[in-house]
């Protein structure tokens, strides 16, 4: 269905990091027809940029993820201040037992924990940056960013 919206409204370049293929592996309920066929088909110059991402897009095919998505779906603000507090929970349980793992910065547990958690998420300071601070809280707010195919001019 995209691949043949894509084709008509006459878009010239995509980019994904998910394949149908890769879906279909893991039993998902996808038509195995690439894009790329249904490009040829319908005679359309299309350029494609696969594997855009590949390692952050297929983190939406995890089971746990999508079990997650599913909790969050139709959530009432109980069940997301619930969902906030367990993720907190989560989190610190996580520091506790790879803290040890981790440089600190002099005594300064709260900024090597942000800076542990940026680790593990991949991303740059620049992408979180910090909006406020307590001696026993950061706060930071994520960025939006472009991917590396848009910044490289595709």
């Amino acid at each position: 269905m995209c691949a043949g919206a894509i084709v008509w409204s006459k878009i010239d370049t995509i980019a994904y990091g998910y394949s149908i293929s890769e879906a279909v592996s893991q039993n998902r309920p996808r038509i195995d027809l690439p894009c790329d066929e249904v490009f040829s088909r319908a005679k359309a110059d299309i350029r494609i940029y696969a594997g855009v991402m590949a390692t952050e897009c297929a983190v939406l095919y995890r089971s746990d993820v999508r079990q997650e998505i599913k909790n969050l779906r139709n959530a009432d603000a109980s069940a997301l201040s619930a969902h906030r507090q367990d993720s907190i929970d989560r989190r610190i349980m996580w520091f506790r037992k790879d803290k040890s793992t981790f440089d600190f910065i002099g005594d300064d547990l709260l900024v090597s924990g942000y800076r542990l958690l940026l680790e593990r998420l991949h991303i740059s300071p620049g992408a979180a940056p910090v909006v406020s601070r307590t001696d026993k809280e950061i706060d930071f707010h994520s960025q939006t960013f472009a991917p590396p195919w848009r910044r490289a001019g595709f």
